[in-house]
């Protein structure tokens, strides 16, 4: 019997792209998910969950993940190995080894020369696995091309862009008993409302943030749903901007929960602007979420934002360092609200998850076509 193998080292419950691939993964074959997360089963979940809780040390986590992917499949067949992200990387390419069947890695970040955002050892123990790979998929054409340069692979990868599903649609995720709270709580807050949404670490621009929203008028607030290392830091930093009554920071949500916290708002904030590669050809899906809740974005101005807001028009471009022009964007944005909120709808319509679903499925037909032929 036909079984697919998903390796998942973040957690489950929190990681769109891996839910989506594996709920397409699902429809080629029985699928179970192997990390973090929890066993919930909803209709938006057609495939298994094994969790296992890892610990706090981020080094021993990972070798526990190492360690217990390995130890799970040691008994019992498997027909293709799905490992998400570089970390995944590793017992994905034993696990092949091992058991003789195909491996298919995502590449979640661009570890390839130049500015990287990662350790170096991380490019390194990349570039010499992914050739085990039977099939390579990244987030964008702009990461396949660098990737297959800098690895000098045969085949270059296969973009599947990250796309979120609509947040409307059946959701997956752990489930919150609290959630009606912080999304009410969020609704009260009386603000033209801005939100981040995401992982909390100063160098994904919030500190920049904090300086435009220090230069808006009383009127406007901000809402910080996340969690991350620099949440002390944040904090600090809203005290000395004195934005306390005009910065609320809410736990995150899972994907089941994310839509009504985000309609609670007015804006999106979508922000990369580390100097490296990753972030110079960043692929977020936080963009589709923004919009799938109605609300138009604010976005760093990188090259696969720039493309996106040039086509569709879903919201305005704002470059580091000067946040009184920044902000005097965001105030511009407001004053053409309706316009770009009735781009949304078209903008969702033409870049969809249904496209990409069906081009990731059939790549991974191939692969089993291949090893079958």
């Amino acid at each position: 019997m036909t079984k697919i193998s998903c390796l998942v080292f973040n957690n489950f419950d929190y990681d769109g792209r891996a839910q989506r691939s594996a709920a397409a993964l699902a429809s080629i074959a029985p699928t179970t998910v192997y990390g973090p997360g929890t066993r919930t089963e909803s209709p938006g979940r057609p495939y298994v969950v094994a969790p296992v809780a890892l610990g706090r040390n981020k080094y021993l986590k990972l070798a526990q993940f190492w360690t217990w992917s390995l130890l799970k499949h040691l008994s019992g067949d498997v027909s293709l190995i799905y490992a998400n992200n570089f970390h995944s990387l590793l017992p994905g390419t034993l696990l092949k080894l091992f058991k003789g069947c195909p491996l298919v890695y995502d590449a979640y970040e661009l570890l390839a020369p130049g500015r990287r955002a990662k350790p170096i050892v991380w490019f390194h123990v990349e570039r010499l696995l992914v050739r085990f790979a039977d099939l390579v998929i990244v987030a964008n054409e702009e990461r396949a091309r660098l990737m297959q340069r800098a690895y000098r692979l045969e085949r270059r990868p296969t973009a599947i862009q990250n796309i979120a599903t609509d947040l409307r649609a059946g959701l997956d995720g752990a489930s919150e008993p609290d959630a009606p709270q912080r999304v009410d709580a969020i609704a009260a807050f009386d603000k033209k409302k801005l939100v981040y949404h995401g992982f909390i670490s100063i160098e994904r621009g919030i500190d920049y943030l904090l300086e435009i929203v220090s230069r808006l008028d009383e009127d406007y607030g901000l809402i910080i749903i996340g969690a991350g290392p620099d949440e002390a830091r944040l904090s600090r930093l809203i005290e000395a901007r004195q934005l306390q009554g005009r910065v609320l920071l809410v736990r995150p949500f899972s994907r089941r929960n994310l839509l009504p916290a985000l309609q609670a708002c007015h804006l999106g904030v979508c922000f990369y602007f580390k100097d490296d590669l990753n972030h110079k050809y960043c692929a977020p899906n936080k963009v589709f979420e923004y919009a799938s809740a109605g609300i138009p974005v604010l976005m760093s101005d990188n090259i696969p934002l720039r493309k996106l807001n040039r086509k569709y028009e879903i919201g305005a471009l704002v470059r580091m360092g000067d946040p009184e022009t920044a902000a005097r964007e965001v105030a511009g944005l407001f004053d053409r609200y309706a316009y770009h909120q009735g781009k949304l709808a078209g903008f969702l319509r033409h870049e969809n998850w249904d496209g990409e679903r069906m081009k990731l499925i059939g790549a991974v037909q191939s692969v089993f076509k291949k090893e079958s032929g």
